[in-house]
């Protein structure tokens, strides 16, 4: 090959790093290629950290960056990256200090950005490159200190990925919200604009991407004394982009009846708006929350390491300076739990009341819990709503679901208050929050409002709904219009879906009624399990060392049993004290 020839290659090459003719160096691939940069240890006493610099790109070369060691303590001005590692998408090559080194597709697109001439970037800290990903050591040191990093950090880039036609649209909306509100302070004439729709389908994607799905995210952005987001090119102000998002949810009632009958609208379900930034708050204004109230709110966040559903929520805690919680990756992740559990309460439920998790983790990796078993279930009732495809189809199903497991109370006149403890069983005593501002206009018990809307929108019933249901639906259609009560079902039951798609209502051999996961079968224990928040659905699994032991299948919701009700039995001598092994 001629030199001029190798010089069209020459940007893709280790500079200077590797003897002889080198091979191009592929930009992308499936695996991450194994770099010969070697990170220098970081002094712990000094504080210090790594800070990356990326140069300006040009149209043909590969991403460029230098690293520089600093102490936290007198740390130039920089910034802080807040992303979605986007594992299993394949990776790019960039140079690392010349050397060439491998980031996410996602981490990739954010540095090209980030890169652009003119974008004005400072020297900015990016976990996966600025951290020894390959040190366990220098990890659990430098994830202690992450909720300083992204305090002391002059702006956390939130970067959600690149554009596309919707995001381009959701953050318009945000920057016309915003500047709509600060003009008229009314919000309502603008939400209410057919010709939005497109801008609020945009906010609607905007926030299904994968970014607000990440449990780590949710430290980097409460830790920031300014973010701004961005997608591609296009940025708006991460209190501009909440500020907006309060906006909609403020004249959600609005927006509402809007979608009921807009295609564009109605297939994104109505929880949506409380998820993307609202979904990433720590829920206390005026103080942190316990650890044991943030796994709690942010259960449903994602990880790639189970031990990290811990680690990324510690710093936002109250139980960041707890000696007895310590990062350490080279621990069996099963020991990263038991101390966040007990350090704090969850203002929801207190099933276990003030008990202390009493647990042993033997050997061979059998845990032994403390608690006690409620009941044996006996019944447990259909669950066809996954099996559904279509959101309305889920609606029937759920309504057929409830009406199938009424069955279990017999065929003879049953009271109000029975059906009413079956609806809130059955719904994990949940009030949806989209059509929260209807009821209260309806100025009616919520959860005597669901019932009638489940008897309204029974599609074909099987089981004779009784002269107690029958009057609850009537009594909605005495209250308003069929086509406005058929609207708020709609809305009321699409948000009940998300609840209790995955669950099952079950009868317990003493009476004793609940919703668990869907894996709760005839024949498991309902137990209450010292230090937990909520009741939990043993399962039976076999004979070990002569005692039985249980797999967890989850947790189970039984009304009246949610606040230290079974504990006060307990001491009254109703249940017995059992160790349960659990494998």
């Amino acid at each position: 090959m001629s030199e001029s020839g190798l010089s069209r290659y020459a940007t893709l090459w280790p500079e200077g790093r590797q003897g002889g003719i080198a091979r191009p160096a592929r930009i992308t691939n499936d695996k991450p290629y194994v770099s010969s940069y070697r990170y220098k240890p970081l002094d712990t006493q000094k504080n210090e950290i790594r800070l990356l610099t990326i140069e300006p790109l040009t149209p043909v070369s590969l991403i460029k960056c230098q690293i520089q060691t600093v102490s936290l303590d007198n740390a130039p001005p920089y910034q802080a990256l807040s992303y979605a590692w986007g594992h299993g998408r394949g990776y790019r090559n960039i140079y690392l200090q010349g050397y060439l080194y491998s980031v996410t597709e996602n981490l990739a697109a954010a540095l090209r950005q980030l890169s652009r001439p003119g974008s004005g970037v400072r020297p900015i800290w990016i976990d996966a490159i600025c951290i020894n990903q390959q040190d366990p050591r220098e990890r659990n040191h430098q994830v202690n200190k992450m909720r300083a990093i992204y305090e002391q950090a002059e702006c956390v880039i939130i970067w959600l990925g690149p554009a596309d036609e919707h995001s381009s649209r959701a953050l318009a909306l945000s920057r016309s919200l915003v500047l709509h509100e600060e003009v008229q302070q009314d919000s309502s004439q603008l939400i209410n604009d057919p010709k939005r729709r497109h801008q609020f389908r945009g906010f609607q994607m905007l926030l299904q991407r994968p970014y607000w799905s990440r449990v780590w995210v949710i430290q980097e952005v409460n830790s920031a004394k300014k973010g701004m987001v961005m997608c591609g090119q296009d940025s708006v102000a991460w209190t501009d982009l909440l500020r907006a998002q309060n906006i909609i949810n403020s004249n959600r009632s609005a927006l509402w009846r809007l979608a009921t009958d807009d295609p564009l609208l109605s297939g994104i379900r109505p929880t949506i708006w409380a998820d993307g930034p609202r979904g990433l708050l720590p829920h206390i204004k005026n103080h942190d929350p316990s650890l044991f109230e943030a796994l709690t709110w942010h259960s449903d966040k994602l990880s790639s390491l189970p031990e990290d559903k811990v680690y990324a929520l510690l710093g936002i805690t109250t139980a960041r300076d707890d000696p007895r919680i310590v990062v350490d990756y080279n621990k069996d992740w099963v020991n990263a739990y038991p101390s966040p559990l007990s350090d704090g309460s969850l203002d929801k439920f207190y099933a276990a009341g003030t008990s202390k998790a009493s647990t042993v983790i033997e050997s061979d990796g059998a845990l032994l819990a403390k608690g006690f078993c409620l009941g044996d279930i006996s019944f447990a009732g259909p669950n066809t709503i996954r099996n559904t495809d279509r959101r309305k189809e889920k609606v029937f199903a759920l309504c057929d679901d409830f009406h199938r497991s009424r069955s279990i109370l017999g065929h003879k006149k049953v009271s109000l208050e029975k059906l009413l403890r079956l609806c809130k069983n059955f719904t994990c005593g949940r009030i949806p929050e989209e059509p929260q501002v209807l009821m209260r206009e309806l100025k009616e018990d919520t959860q005597r409002i669901i019932l009638g809307l489940l008897a309204f929108l029974d599609p074909k019933p099987g089981v004779p709904l009784g002269r107690d249901l029958a009057r609850l639906a009537a009594e909605l259609l005495e209250k308003s219009n069929r086509s406005d009560v058929e609207r708020l079902g709609q809305s009321v039951l699409r948000d009940l879906v998300s609840i209790v798609e995955f669950r099952r209502f079950f009868v317990c051999s003493n009476g004793l009624q609940g919703s668990a996961y869907e894996d709760a079968i005839v024949g498991c224990k309902v137990c209450i399990l010292f230090g937990c928040a909520t009741p939990v659905v043993l399962k039976p699994v076999g004979n070990l060392w002569v005692r039985t032991s249980f797999n967890v299948l989850g947790d189970a919701y039984v009304d009246g049993y949610m606040n230290g009700e079974g504990m006060k039995e307990l001491e009254q001598g109703q249940y017995q004290l059992t160790e349960f092994v659990i494998i």
